[in-house]
């Protein structure tokens, strides 16, 4: 590949070091390994791989109504609106599934919330991949600002073949320590009397009351929320393991920029996509201002 001026990376925290590496630019002694000559020996490529990680309570529903699920009422309520979409725009076709959401502290002394949650009109078992008949509802919980951190690194020199991603998730002891407490307190709030015409059983209890069960039970099936980044992340100039500089910048090489995630050195507290628009939008000005 050639440029005139210079080349922007934007293939995504796990793409983008993956390609880095291939092409010789990464950690010099796991790229020897591959068989590959560096070009630049950058030990941050691939790591500080960062991620919120998720977990769900899922209710069945003793009533159809207000959720969505696979029951013919459910399925004829879904046709109809289609219908209602098509003529005028509206309807359950339009809803986002996750309709409200909260944030919230896990103790009094936190300053800012730590976790968010967010109330599904559904079964959102495994992000919806896995189908359950019936009606039921859900609340999707999210650590907003996790401490373990992971890394990406070549299977082989081939981009065709995946990377070894290992994202580490828990690893540092505060992650389950946090979602565990907030895990208890979403448990408080779906415990109201308002949800006693609607709560039937969980699908994958909880026990509130123990934590030790709780914590089992994360372990078992808390995971991604495809809010990864931080991979060839960005710093100061005397930080060897920042990627890039305050311009987005490849350290060491000319001509090289990353626009995407993986320059993140901190994941946000939610959603990352507007954040990643905004890093592209930014990288646009200095792409400009430097030209």
């Amino acid at each position: 590949m050639r440029a005139r001026r210079e080349i922007v990376m934007s293939a995504g925290a796990f793409g983008t070091p993956q390609i880095l590496m291939a092409s010789g630019v990464g950690p010099g002694q796991h790229l020897q390994d591959l068989g590959i000559r560096p070009v630049l020996d950058a030990p941050g490529v691939g790591q500080n791989l960062q991620d919120h990680i998720s977990a769900l309570l899922i209710y069945r529903s003793l009533v159809t109504d207000h959720t969505v699920g696979i029951s013919p009422i459910g399925v004829a309520r879904l046709l109809a609106g289609m219908w209602q979409w098509r003529r005028h725009r509206r309807g359950v076709i339009t809803s986002c599934a996750a309709e409200s959401g909260v944030y919230y502290r896990t103790s009094p002394d936190v300053e800012v919330s730590d976790m968010e949650m967010e109330l599904i009109v559904g079964i959102g078992d495994d992000h919806g991949r896995k189908l359950h008949l019936g009606h039921g509802y859900s609340a999707h919980l999210l650590l907003a600002r996790p401490k373990s951190t992971g890394e990406v690194r070549l299977a082989s020199p081939d981009t065709t073949v995946a990377p070894l991603i290992d994202p580490r998730y828990f690893s540092h002891p505060y992650d389950m320590e946090t979602l565990v407490a907030g895990t208890r307190i979403a448990l408080d709030i779906m415990s109201q009397p308002v949800f006693d015409p609607y709560r039937g059983d969980m699908l994958i209890h909880y026990d509130r009351d123990d934590p030790d069960q709780i914590e089992r039970t994360l372990r078992d099936h808390a995971d991604t929320e495809y809010h990864v980044c931080g991979t060839c992340r960005m710093g100061p100039d005397g930080d060897p393991m920042a990627v890039v500089d305050s311009r987005l910048r490849v350290r060491g090489l000319e001509g090289l920029r990353i626009a995407d995630a993986s320059v993140m050195p901190t994941v946000t507290s939610n959603n990352i996509n507007a954040p990643v628009i905004m890093i592209g939008e930014k990288a646009a000005d200095m792409i400009r201002s430097d030209a």
